[in-house]
Parts: structure tokens; sequence; C-alpha cells
């Protein structure tokens, strides 16, 4: 290993230490890879800050925040400290398997090219995979993404030289549900991005996750329509899809109300999508993951008639370690 990091990993955090600790022992394990982490403390109470400083390790920098400067800014001001080639980020509540960078890096490679992504699986507690999001196609990127955020798993994905990332101006501060859609439309322009074939990131569902703001998204929903809309020929934005995934959010969450409003305001342009997610919300029952990642028992009806699905190895030792709870233990 050299003593210069290939890839400088931020973290901002603020106030989820049990979350965290989970999230670093997993970047800290990411193998063939020279890394350094940057945890970002941006405005956390005392307590949960004593601890977050006890993270501090050769390979580990706590920055502290004394009040919050917001999540955009903290990754901002993770990136400026580092010295690597390579930057990532990754949030506080999910989760990388072993070899997410180093496929990354080596894509980025072949390909020439400036940012990376990879592939995603969202998961609750459990283990219970919601979703399998397979990396999406780099020409489909280039198509769409001004349409939709294609990037599976938000900021706790893309891999971006540090160069490139800062010419571009870093995350705009000014948002916080969709910088990194944003961000990902900057690159965009600087050049395409290259994907790896695996699932990298273990994105957690749990009940703080931004997607329950919604008003704050769709605020930042008009900023991206106004400001790509370019890229669009001049259309504007249709804010359908973000509505949906609001709606099962609020659902998962258990806010039938919330979600039925979040489904009728996707009636216009999705109105076979919108109409049964309200049917979904006058159900008496939960919704049902998409997916299992084993049998389910037959006395648990919430995951009778899903899909199996057979996840990577890697994946799987993921979740299988982490997602029946938080640990307290971080490698050093």
């Amino acid at each position: 290993m050299s003593s210069v990091p290939t890839v400088t990993v931020v973290v901002p955090t603020r106030d989820r230490v049990e979350l965290l600790e989970d999230t670093v022992r997993t970047v800290l394990s990411q193998r063939d890879i020279d890394l350094a982490v940057v945890v970002v403390d941006d405005g956390s109470q005392e307590v949960a800050a004593a601890a977050i400083r006890r993270l501090s390790s050769s390979r580990l920098t706590v920055l502290r925040n004394s009040t919050s400067r917001g999540v955009a800014a903290a990754r901002n001001q993770g990136a400026d400290h580092a010295t690597s080639r390579w930057v990532a980020f990754c949030d506080d509540d999910d989760l990388w398997t072993p070899n997410k960078l180093a496929g990354q890096v080596a894509a980025a490679e072949r390909a020439a090219t400036a940012w990376a992504y990879t592939g995603a699986v969202k998961f609750a507690v459990g283990p219970v995979v919601w979703q399998v999001m397979p990396p999406p196609q780099p020409d489909v990127v280039r198509a769409q993404l001004a349409d939709r955020n294609l990037i599976p798993a938000g900021a706790s994905n893309v891999l971006v030289e540090r160069a490139a990332f800062q010419a571009v101006g870093g995350f705009d501060e000014e948002l916080g549900h969709l910088a990194d859609w944003d961000l990902w439309l900057r690159l965009l322009e600087t050049g395409p991005p290259a994907a790896t074939s695996d699932l990298g990131v273990a994105y957690r569902l749990h009940p703080g996750a931004m997607s329950l703001n919604p008003a704050g998204i769709l605020e930042e929903l008009e900023v991206i329509d106004q400001r790509w809309r370019h890229l669009r020929d001049g259309r504007p934005l249709d804010p359908a899809p973000t509505h949906l995934w609001i709606a099962m959010s609020w659902l998962r969450a258990g806010r039938r109300l919330p979600a039925a409003r979040s489904y009728l305001r996707a009636v216009r342009s999705r109105p076979c999508q919108a109409l049964r997610g309200v049917l979904r919300t006058l159900h008496p029952a939960p919704p049902r993951p998409a997916h299992v990642t084993a049998v389910a028992e037959q006395s648990n009806p919430r995951f009778k008639r899903v899909e199996h699905v057979d996840l990577p190895p890697t994946m799987n030792s993921l979740l299988d370690e982490f997602a029946a709870g938080p640990s307290p233990v971080v490698p050093q």
C-alpha cells in the first residue's frame, strides 16, 4: 500500500453514531485499494460528537462542525480535505460491499472516464430486500439522466476524480435532497460515466430517510427542472416519478393518508401506477417487499408471494452481517 491514498471516502453524519459505525466499518473493509476516510460531523450533539471523535484512526479523520452546514456542504468540506486522485461519498446509514471501490476505479480507468457508479439494493432490518437496482448502462444514463435520477442509492454510489469534482463546483450547497442528481448532471456535461456490473451499495430504509420530507424534495425538484430544462429541449420535468417515490416511502412508514396524497399527485402522467398505489393505501396489510433473500416462513403473511432473489455472495454476506441492526465495532 502506498502512503498516498487512491481514494478518499467522505462520510457526512449527524447524531447517528450507531448507524455510522457500521457504515465506517464497511468503508474501511474495502479490498485492493489505498484509501483514507474523512467523517464530517455536521453539528452532532456533544454526546454523539464525542463518540464520533473516538472513531479516528490512522486511516480515518474526523472533521467537526459546531453547527450544521447541511449535508451538501459537509460533503464538499470532506472533499476539500482530500489529497487522493479519487473521491467517493457514503451516507452514514448506507453500507458497501468490500469490492465496491476497486471495481469502480478499474471501470473508470478502463473507460477513461472521470466518474463511475455501481448497482445497489434497498434493504430494511431483517434483512429484508425491498428492491434490487442493477447499474443502468452508461448510454441510458446519458439519454435519461435529465428526466430522472437513474444512479441507484444517490450520493453513496458514485466515485469521481477529485479534479473533475472540483472543476464542476462540487455539490450545490443550496440543495440537500437532490444535490447528488444535480452533481451527476454537471459531471455528465464533462463526459460519460463508467459502470461496474456489481451491486456495491446497500441502501438502508428507515424512518429517518430523507424521502420522508416531501416538501423539501419537491422544492428542489423545481430547481432541477429549471436548471436542466435545456437538456430536455425545453420540456418541463415530469414530477410523477418523484411523487411515486415519496408515496412508497410514506406507505412503508405506515402513513397511508400522505401516501395516498402523493400517489394522487402522480395521476396526470402515471394514472395506472398512481391509482394502483391509492388502492394499496386502502389495503389493511402493510406493503410487501419486491424481493426476499431467504424462504419466507409460512407464519409471516407479509412476505408471501414475493420474488426470491439470489444476490451476489458479497452482498449476501454484507446484509447477513449488518442488516440485523447496528453494531458498535469499528476496525482500526
